[in-house]
């Protein structure tokens, strides 16, 4: 279970599965027992920044597991099956947007063809950094977050300096 932006599990996975209360009871202690070891970890004062990740890695770590652990299969199905149906919808709004891109820019084939195979090696280049054990949460993110920069510039550089133009004044403007 994955936690939303409020901090809280996401509510609709959450409805979904149809949690015991005995579930719900096991679910909040290994809650309340993640947040003590967390204030406890940053309390320690003589870690590096690397072991500190690594500890914080570890204890979400052994945290989802004892998560899974308290969900039956058919939950944990059903969590598969939301995931690959989230996934599903993520693929159908990026051919849409790829779809409005082409028009709007006039991009060749050729260019949308690079462009999916840019996004498909970057998809699979983050999945390689997410499946690292050597890499505690940190590093990951760092990675990543690196990594999708780079697949960006590659991607603007498969535009021409007219089509670059022209994304950018279809850009909504900040103010």
């Amino acid at each position: 279970l994955q936690k939303g932006r409020q901090g809280n599990h996401h509510p609709k996975m959450m409805e979904m599965l149809s949690l015991t209360e005995e579930q719900k009871s096991k679910m909040k202690s290994v809650r309340d027992e993640q947040k003590k070891k967390m204030e406890a970890l940053s309390q320690q004062q003589t870690l590096t920044l690397k072991e500190f990740n690594d500890k914080k890695t570890a204890i979400r770590k052994e945290m989802m597991e004892k998560r899974q652990n308290i969900l039956t299969k058919e939950q944990k199905d059903k969590i598969a099956s939301f995931k690959a149906e989230r996934q599903k919808k993520k693929e159908e709004m990026h051919e849409k947007k790829m779809a409005k891109m082409k028009e709007k820019l006039n991009l060749t084939d050729d260019q949308l063809k690079q462009m999916n195979a840019s996004r498909e090696k970057t998809r699979n280049d983050v999945e390689n950094i997410k499946n690292n054990p050597k890499l505690n949460d940190q590093e990951k993110r760092t990675q990543i977050k690196e990594l999708v920069k780079k697949s960006r510039d590659n991607r603007m550089n498969i535009l021409t300096k007219e089509q670059l133009i022209k994304m950018a004044e279809s850009k909504p403007r900040k103010n």
